[in-house]
């Protein structure tokens, strides 16, 4: 999800590997793993996407945007909906707060000094 400009390089041909290298390690398991990109403008769109991709019984996670709001937003929609977020990128400290969720990971360590 997010503005596909905004991708560090290489990002989507690695997601793109992952995909392939997971349906390959899992393929007697009756399992696909497949991967939709959504190239957002803005933050309405990014959401507007986030609330029909959560809302989706097949989608079992999403991975997180290259905002930082759109990724808050995203957190608690994926929460609410029992679906896995995992952020490639950081996550407001807020987020964190009080530990109330359970399906979002973030690969970043900290975003104490990015925001809140």
């Amino acid at each position: 999800m997010g503005n596909s400009n905004d991708f560090y390089p290489g990002y989507k041909e690695g997601v793109e590997r992952a995909v392939e290298d997971l349906n390959k390690e899992y393929a007697d398991s009756g399992y696909q793993v497949e991967c939709s990109f959504y190239n957002g403008q803005n933050y309405e769109d990014g959401a507007a996407v986030i609330d029909t991709v959560v809302s989706d019984a097949s989608v079992t996670a999403v991975i997180g945007a290259t905002d930082m709001e759109l990724n808050k937003t995203a957190a608690e929609l994926c929460e609410q909906n029992s679906k896995l977020l995992v952020v490639p990128y950081f996550l407001y400290d807020s987020v964190y707060q009080d530990n109330r969720y359970d399906f979002i990971f973030s690969m970043c360590n900290s975003g104490e000094y990015v925001g809140h």
